[in-house]
């Protein structure tokens, strides 16, 4: 079999008869062989007979259905989907999701001979609330005026794939983002069984909503998947009731996202939870891109030698510098680790200080164990976070040393970071606010030495929690 369409199906069964419907119309020459796997989560409408309906019009249509346990999830939906299915491309697409005539063909034209590619294809309407023009429109769609209707839709506010502009941004060559697999929605997504079958397929652990997809896109990308927009193959979401309401929905996305980087560990994953998908490409680009040697002042040797004195002297333990990749920083104070963001930096300093531990990491959501550093130092750079980011951060650099330390100067301002420098007093009330406490132990010249603590209840906090709870006091 060349190809298999592959759709979950959970209700939704006048959804899920258009998806059909449409798929039926398909025009493919006579050699291209494909196949549709409905894999029924368990529903309680009649969707085994809308799918015996229609195998007369799609010959190697297979439904299987499957008990409605606690355990159902999309990601075991779509794995049994994987497993049923013969095709050596596999075209994932969701219940309600309509697509042109020439889909499949075109589809299977760009994978052939290429089995590292990921396409992700344009979904218009995901988000859209239809107005009753537009909801006769759909009414009346039919697979000869598919295409003309994308194309009137597509720049529309309210039918616009939410990720077009990225794509756009790179004229469709996704590979050249940092971080294409987070716009990898399942929804319509096509690859080849060869890379899939290098990943562990959907992670079935994700019960709740969202994310899943995004899980199963990072391990096609970490397995070498190369991602590619389709935007001359649109498909279409029918506009349906929403079951979810947002708070829960925000609540387990949010908790798969943490999930992500759980099972990853990568610095690439680390940010992932506390950006907004649609951004977190420009998030990466600009880290990956950062020299903190511009934004933060020159320290002079006095205050290296003070820190190295008061916090560094036994040469004993572990301890870490988070905020700088001055060469002379790096080199003067006495650390074990230094975390660092830019990636070619990164890579560059692994090869130049092998008597350090150099970690492509931010500091805000860890694997270390709890007080795994003696002591954490941080300079200046803090002044560049947002406040909900330095919160964290915060959090976790005091979960995973015994004390922080952070440098403050004063009256050095950042010009090139513009009003997102922060004061002390802009910063101290807001941290306060969620338990943390400064202490000023010495003054360096124009550098202030600062020692944080943080009171037991938000240490007892996950980040996870905090983050809901920073949210929901929007």
């Amino acid at each position: 079999m060349d190809v298999s369409v592959i759709i979950p199906v959970y209700n939704n069964r006048e959804e899920f008869e258009r998806s059909l419907y449409f798929l039926s119309k398909q025009q493919v020459r006579e050699s291209l062989a494909y196949e549709v796997i409905v894999v029924d989560d368990g529903s309680s409408e009649p969707i085994r007979q809308i799918a015996e309906k229609y195998q007369s019009k799609l010959p190697n249509l297979r439904y299987i259905y499957l008990e409605r346990t606690p355990d159902s999830n999309r990601s075991r939906t779509r794995n049994t989907g994987i497993q049923a299915s013969t095709g050596s491309k596999l075209l994932f697409l969701d219940c309600g999701i309509l697509v042109p005539p020439n889909y499949v063909e075109s589809v299977a034209g760009l994978l052939e001979g290429r089995p590292e590619l990921v396409l992700l294809h344009y979904i218009l309407g995901l988000f859209a609330e239809v107005n009753e023009n537009e909801a006769d429109d759909i009414l009346r769609l039919t697979p000869e005026s598919f295409e003309q209707f994308c194309d009137k839709m597509k720049y529309t506010a309210n039918w616009e794939d939410y990720r077009a502009v990225s794509f756009e941004s790179v004229q469709n060559d996704l590979d050249q983002l940092p971080a294409p697999w987070v716009l990898g929605w399942s929804g319509a997504l096509s690859t080849s069984r060869e890379l899939v079958s290098r990943t562990d397929g959907f992670d079935e652990s994700f019960r709740e909503w969202g994310a899943e997809d995004i899980d199963f896109s990072y391990q096609l990308y970490r397995n070498g998947g190369s991602f590619q927009a389709t935007e001359h193959i649109k498909t279409l979401h029918l506009p349906h009731e929403v079951t979810n309401n947002d708070e829960n929905k925000m609540r387990s996305s949010l908790r798969n996202k943490f999930k992500i980087h759980q099972k990853n560990g990568d610095f690439d994953t680390e940010l992932y939870p506390f950006c907004a998908d649609m951004y977190y490409n420009q998030l990466m680009g600009k880290y990956n891109r950062l020299l903190t040697k511009y934004f933060t002042p020159t320290y002079s040797e006095s205050l290296m030698n003070e820190l190295n004195t008061r916090y560094l002297s036994n040469g004993e333990g572990r301890s870490l510098l988070v905020g700088s990749d001055s060469h002379s920083v790096i080199q003067t104070l006495q650390t074990t680790h230094v975390f660092l963001q830019n990636k070619s930096i990164y890579e560059a300093y692994s090869q130049t200080f092998k008597d350090k531990n150099i970690v492509y990491a931010l500091g805000i959501n860890t694997f270390y164990e709890k007080h795994f550093f003696d002591v954490a130092i941080m300079t200046d750079y803090y002044r560049m976070s947002s406040l909900p980011m330095l919160l964290f951060m915060f959090k976790e650099l005091l979960r995973i040393s015994g004390k922080l330390v952070v440098i403050h100067t004063e009256d050095h301002h950042c010009f090139e970071s513009g009003a997102g420098w922060l004061t002390w007093d802009q910063v101290t009330p807001f941290l306060r606010n969620y338990g943390f406490t400064f202490e000023k132990v010495e003054q360096s010249g124009r550098h202030s030495i600062m020692e944080i603590t943080s009171s037991v209840s938000l240490q007892r906090m996950s980040t996870a929690d905090l983050l809901t709870v920073y949210y929901m006091s929007l």
